[in-house]
């Protein structure tokens, strides 16, 4: 069975999901013997090969510089009417990417590659299943298409705003959004918060160890461990920039701390080497490992980090969500009880605030379970679930039928 799996780089949620759905799907090959043949598309790159760049760097700068524009987008078209807009050009690519690769499934974790799935199937009758899944908190429209076979979404919220707005309830399958296997705590050991001491006040300077004795990557010391924070702002980096905040969670926060800059060169060469209890980290691969280490993430509540936050049990604090999808994401995270949000006002009131939380072990540990009872309640649903139920649905007991419409323009 040929797989194609749509996706794109506006940041790197979507390419992430892309690359957890198609794990899961190997995997669930070398577990069940079922046969996927399976391809991740960039569709914007596909569509657009000379520009996608372009677009791609233009978005990251808006993000990086201002969200009122996006924001202001995102809000007039969130409960558009669902209409099938003529594309002509990604009715063209589309079918030639159909053509030359032929597949059997598409699974779309970018609404733009869905809505051309869609326009492509709404002119040339054909019957390939799409699978949209979606990769935010939130039931944007944008999502929604006429011919979209199901939809995997992370939220019974996000089920209920579908169903409010036409879809289906049969079509729409709760997953939660993909994340990768090695985020799976399950797969892995972390540390009872409750094991770990906590500590009452900031040392003096007098008893400031000196950077030489400094604590190893266990964080083990004199018999104890102090807590963990890890603090990111996503593949784009998009952290505070004062210096004054770092400084002041430097003197005030009891816990060891990382600070990850993902690809914001601008920030790593500002804060690297320049507090003694921050690690300063840039873009990192391993980025779970640093997650199933610590007691809480201080983070921009993106849909994939939330997720990946959830399935790692890391309580999650997030930091000045600004776009709109960011504070839905931030509602989530609050109405579930798997952490709270901080909007950044005082430095050292918000430092303070920060040490007060990771000193309640008892909130801690209580956003922690919540957090495992999501995870266990995600686990019966999976994209090869939703495979089997739609082929099972088709003609013929199954048969798939994948029409390839050429046409000469």
């Amino acid at each position: 069975m040929k797989i194609l799996i749509l996706t794109g780089r506006f940041g790197m949620g979507h390419l992430k999901a892309a690359e957890a759905i198609k794990e899961e799907l190997t995997f669930c090959h070398r577990k069940d013997g079922q046969k996927f043949d399976i391809e991740i598309i960039d569709w914007l790159e596909y569509l657009m090969p000379h520009h996608a760049k372009y677009i791609y760097n233009g978005y990251s700068s808006l993000i990086r510089r201002n969200t009122i524009f996006y924001n202001l987008h995102y809000k007039s078209s969130e409960n558009r009417p669902i209409t099938q807009k003529p594309n002509l050009v990604g009715y063209v690519r589309m079918n030639q990417l159909i053509y030359e690769k032929q597949p059997d499934f598409i699974i779309s974790v970018l609404a733009s590659a869905s809505k051309a799935v869609a326009y492509y199937k709404a002119l040339s009758g054909s019957s390939i299943p799409l699978i949209t899944c979606v990769t935010d908190i939130t039931g944007h429209s944008e999502w929604i298409n006429k011919y979209t076979d199901a939809y995997a979404v992370g939220s019974e919220e996000v089920r209920r705003s579908f169903i409010q707005k036409g879809v289906p309830e049969t079509e729409i399958y709760i997953t939660g959004i993909p994340v990768r296997r090695r985020f799976h705590t399950e797969n892995h050991e972390k540390t009872p918060v409750s094991e770990k001491m906590p500590v009452s006040e900031k040392m003096p300077a007098s008893e400031k160890m000196p950077a030489s004795e400094k604590m190893p990557a266990s964080g083990k010391t004199a018999g104890f461990s102090r807590p963990k924070i890890l603090l990111m702002g996503g593949g784009l980096g998009l952290l505070p920039k004062r210096l004054d905040f770092y400084q002041k969670l430097n003197n005030l926060v009891p816990a060891e701390m990382t600070l990850i800059t993902g690809k914001n060169e601008k920030m790593f060469q500002k804060l690297y080497g320049r507090f003694e209890n921050i690690e300063v980290l840039g873009y990192v691969q391993d980025i779970e490992k640093y997650f199933l280490r610590s007691d809480l993430v201080i983070t921009k509540p993106g849909g994939i980090t939330t997720f990946e936050a959830i399935y790692t049990e890391t309580p999650i604090l997030a930091l000045n969500p600004t776009m709109r999808q960011e504070k839905y994401n931030a509602e989530f995270i609050e109405i579930h009880e798997i952490g709270k949000k901080l909007i950044l006002k005082n430095d050292q009131a918000d430092a303070k605030h920060i040490a007060c939380l990771i000193r309640n072990r008892a909130q801690i540990t209580h956003y922690k379970r919540q957090m495992r009872r999501m995870r266990h309640d995600l686990a019966s649903c999976t994209f090869t679930t939703i495979i089997n139920e739609l082929t099972a649905s088709l003609p013929l007991g199954g048969a798939l039928h994948n029409e390839i419409f050429s046409f000469n323009f």
